[in-house]
This record gives C-alpha cells, structure tokens and sequence, in this order.
C-alpha cells in the first residue's frame, strides 16, 4: 500500500507561522525607527533655518551687536521654538562672535547650535 503524502504538517506550518511572525516583529520595529529619525530630522531642518534666519538678520542689521545672551521664544512650522543668541567679544577688537542655539521649547538640549562671526566694518 503506498500513501500519498500532500499538503504540509502541522509542526511545518507552526515552524513557517513562527518564522513569518519573527520577521514581521523585526520589520514594524525597523518602520517605527525610521519614522522617529525622519521627525528628528525634520526638527533639526527647522532649527536649523530658524537659526540661519536670526544670524541673517543680525548680519543685515547695520548696528554691531551688543555682548550678551539674549533669548526669544517663537513658533515656527506650528511649533514652539527656543532660541538662544549669544554675542561675545573675541580677540580681534573688530569682531565679534555669535552663537545661536535652537531648540524645542520643554525639550532638554539643542538641536542646533550655529556660530557666526561678524565685523565691525
């Protein structure tokens, strides 16, 4: 008598079913990941033009600036901004160094910090 073996046994579909799912975990894993660095990445963009910006103005405004830290608040792409501007003297007398730092408002930590030069003349 000769049996005719179709199909697949149970242990063989638990095995592909176990294997299937592993893969699909490692997958969703890897999109969550990848969504969460392109929020990051698209913050940091926004930082950094917003941090580009307050160093354009300051190099368009005919005064020299003044040392010291100043720090606003804004919002931008709808959401909170803070920025942070630094102006401090540097060994050339006719120049000055300017540090802008961005970050989200309630969030620890820049995302951008941008360091310009400007002269005097």
């Amino acid at each position: 008598m000769r049996l005719n073996k179709r199909g697949f046994t149970l242990l063989e579909v638990l095995v592909a079913l176990a294997i299937f799912a592993i893969s699909a975990l490692a997958i969703s894993r890897q999109i969550g990941n990848g969504h969460i660095q392109q929020q990051q990445l698209a913050y940091k963009t926004s930082a950094m033009l917003i941090a580009e910006n307050e160093v354009a103005v300051l190099m368009l405004n005919e005064q020299w600036p003044a040392l010291g830290r100043d720090e606003k608040r804004l919002q931008w792409a709808g959401l909170d901004w803070q920025l942070t501007r630094e102006v401090t003297a540097t060994s050339e007398p006719w120049l000055r160094q300017i540090t802008v730092s961005v970050g989200l408002l309630d969030t620890p930590g820049d995302l951008v910090n941008l360091v310009s030069y400007r002269g005097r003349y």
